[in-house]
């Protein structure tokens, strides 16, 4: 069926469009925030900022995902009803040293991907010695180097292998302790 439309302007005067033509443009739009209701995504990954926030969002289900200055915070909240200022990622990818200076993000293409962990699997990794990493090396699984004494874990760019053997075990793990917390 096709709809006559009048513009209100000058610049068209009539037009016609088929009916659901413009469906898109009235629907709601959430400005950075993603809610992903079923995970799907398997198999291995082109590793870069894109595709790591990608498998975060299609993996785990009920993930909330702000966007400030480039750098990505993941949060588990499935019902959408936990306020702003009670939430805490269980995940960050941040792209610049806006936060810290430790790994000089700042340079060409490079981003840290930060994974907060449990205590056991985190001594697991680092031991009771946790300080003497260089932050600013790559395809590294090393402590965060701020928030390390609160079990949180960072890797800068990530390999193919890296990403495969380590970081979806910790991506998990973090996912799974977000949820234990948020139904308590």
């Amino acid at each position: 069926m096709m709809l006559e439309r009048r513009a209100q302007s000058n610049w068209a005067k009539n037009f016609t469009l088929e009916e659901g033509a413009f469906e898109w443009y009235n629907k709601p739009t959430v400005k950075h925030r993603i809610f992903i209701a079923k995970p799907g995504r398997k198999g291995p990954i082109p590793v870069n900022e894109a595709e790591i926030s990608r498998y975060i969002t299609e993996t785990f289900e009920g993930v909330d995902v702000v966007a400030d200055s480039g750098n990505s915070f993941f949060f588990y909240n499935p019902d959408s009803n936990v306020p702003p200022d009670h939430r805490f990622p269980f995940v960050t990818l941040v792209t610049s040293d806006l936060y810290d200076q430790f790994s000089n993000l700042n340079r060409p293409s490079i981003f840290r991907l930060n994974i907060g962990i449990g205590k056991q699997t985190f001594r697991s990794l680092f031991g009771e010695n946790s300080s003497s990493y260089d932050f600013t090396a790559l395809d590294q699984v090393m402590p965060h180097p701020v928030y390390g004494r609160m079990y949180w874990v960072c890797v800068l760019n990530p390999g193919d292998e890296t990403f495969e053997t380590k970081v979806r075990q910790l991506l998990a793990e973090a996912y799974d302790l977000a949820v234990s917390k948020y139904k308590r």
